[in-house]
C-alpha cells in the first residue's frame, strides 16, 4: 500500500512549529520504503486562520495520511486526525531520520 508523509520542512529539518511552517516534504512510502520525496510550500497566508486552512487543503490536495512533526497546537492536531491524518508529534531533527525510525516501529 502506497501512502504520503508529509513534515513541516527547513533546510533538512523537521521545523520546529508546525502552526509556522511554510514549507514540506511530502515522502510516497510503500511498506517500508521511501520511494519519493519532494519540498513544496503551502500557499501565503495573513493569520493562523489562514494558515489553519491553507494547510488542511494543501494536506488533503496530497492525499497525505501522516505528518511527523515536533510542535503542534492540539486544535490542528485534532482538526488533522479528524480528516483521517495520524500525527506524530515531538519529534525533531532530520526529517528522513524521523520518518526513517518511524517506519522501522511500523514493520
Amino acid at each position: 500500500m502506497i501512502y504520503s508523509v508529509a513534515a513541516p520542512y527547513d533546510k533538512g529539518k523537521i521545523f520546529s512549529d508546525f502552526d509556522k511552517c511554510r514549507d514540506f516534504i511530502i515522502y510516497k512510502v510503500e511498506g517500508n520504503c521511501v520511494f519519493e520525496s519532494d519540498i513544496m510550500g503551502v500557499v501565503k497566508y495573513d493569520d493562523i486562520s489562514d494558515f489553519a486552512n491553507a494547510c488542511l487543503r494543501f494536506l488533503l490536495k496530497n492525499n497525505i495520511r501522516v505528518v511527523i512533526c515536533d510542535k503542534i497546537s492540539v486544535e490542528m492536531k485534532r482538526n488533522l486526525e479528524k480528516l483521517g491524518i495520524r500525527v506524530y508529534d515531538g519529534l525533531s531533527g532530520s526529517a528522513g531520520k524521523a520518518l526513517n525510525i518511524l517506519i522501522n516501529q511500523m514493520y
